[in-house]
């Protein structure tokens, strides 16, 4: 497969997201997996890169993208449990007991400067990935759903199955309404909780989350305080400096409260000493703490049926040429309700 081309989006600059025709450098080595792309998902990580949120960006340029769906096409040594024409997620999670490939290189075709990737990218039409970032999956699956189960979906759902230790008593807030607070919201819908509470900056978000199961919807302003809620479960999936103070604020005494989005580094919040001794407990979560082959072909069988989940939480669909101003659009706050997704 050496020299073989096909079109990839590539992260050039700040801002600057350029399609471009790219070769692989090189023969597949142990534990790379080539996978054709089907569909990716486009995560706020990503939105983050393009924007240079966490400063100067050291490896440009480079290709992204961390959650999608696709088939094996060919695979290196070492590479156990997948064969050619197996259906895939592609998941930047690790599986366990599997060992990192090398990351990949390629270059532009028409010239012999080099491209840059992580052992998972999935915005361009191939993608050489480490066999430890693929779960296996039926050829029957729904591909959309499969790409979604890569990062947003398996993220949501299983920060409440694995994390939350959730009962139908409690009474959970989620605050930010964007792909991962959906996911959330369905992973609450799963656990059968009557009374999920959600809360926003944007109506439109807010809206989708009621679509997709919360009965309680409130709009966040510069300051609010809890006076007539008792949230003892939060699920902060927002990384905005405003919207982590609100949930502070909005969580009870005694509440356990997980952090999934990601805040600017350089941002700070406000937490009086004696909200942590009345019994307010901060949780990290990094992708829902899943295990890919054991969670994700769950989380599967559970959504399989449920036809509406897509169609709400779908706001787009587009191919490469256009995802670029998809993507310059989730970098101003905008369609970031749900997923936008993108279509080989």
């Amino acid at each position: 497969m050496k020299n073989f081309s096909f079109n990839a989006l590539v992260l050039e600059g700040k801002r600057k997201l350029s399609l471009r025709k790219i070769q692989l450098k090189s023969k597949l080595k142990k534990n790379q997996v080539l996978v054709k792309i089907y569909y990716s998902g486009i995560c706020g990580k990503q939105i983050e890169e393009f924007t240079h949120q966490k400063g100067i960006d050291k490896f440009l340029p480079h290709l992204l993208g961390h959650e999608g769906s696709g088939k094996i096409v060919n695979i290196g040594s070492g590479v156990k449990n997948f064969k050619k024409g197996d259906f895939v997620v592609l998941h930047w999670m690790k599986n366990p007991s599997i060992m990192d490939c090398r990351t990949p290189y390629y270059k532009y075709k028409y010239s012999k400067k080099m491209i840059n990737a992580g052992w998972i990218t999935t915005f361009s039409e191939y993608s050489v990935v480490s066999s430890n970032r693929l779960t296996k999956i039926s050829s029957k699956i729904d591909l959309r759903l499969a790409a979604l189960m890569g990062c947003c979906l398996s993220t949501g759902i299983g920060t409440v199955i694995n994390q939350s230790g959730i009962k139908k008593n409690d009474n959970p807030l989620v605050v930010g309404c964007g792909g991962v607070g959906l996911s959330v919201v369905i992973g609450l819908k799963l656990k059968k909780i009557k009374n999920i509470s959600v809360a926003d900056v944007n109506q439109k978000n807010l809206n989708k989350a009621r679509d997709l199961g919360a009965n309680n919807l409130i709009k966040l302003k510069k300051k609010i305080k809890n006076k007539n809620f008792n949230f003892n479960k939060v699920f902060i999936s927002t990384g905005s400096k405003s919207g982590v103070q609100s949930a502070m604020n909005l969580a009870s005494d005694k509440s356990d409260i997980y952090f999934i989005g990601v805040p600017n580094p350089k941002d700070k919040i406000l937490i009086k000493p004696f909200q942590i001794h009345n019994g307010k407990t901060l949780h990290p979560s990094s992708g829902g703490s899943i295990v890919p082959k054991k969670d994700i072909p769950i989380y599967i069988r559970k959504l399989k049926e449920k036809k509406n989940i897509l169609k709400n939480f779908i706001i787009n669909e587009v191919d490469l040429k256009n995802a670029k101003k998809i993507i310059n659009l989730m970098s101003k706050g905008k369609l970031n309700h749900g997923r936008n997704l993108i279509k080989m």
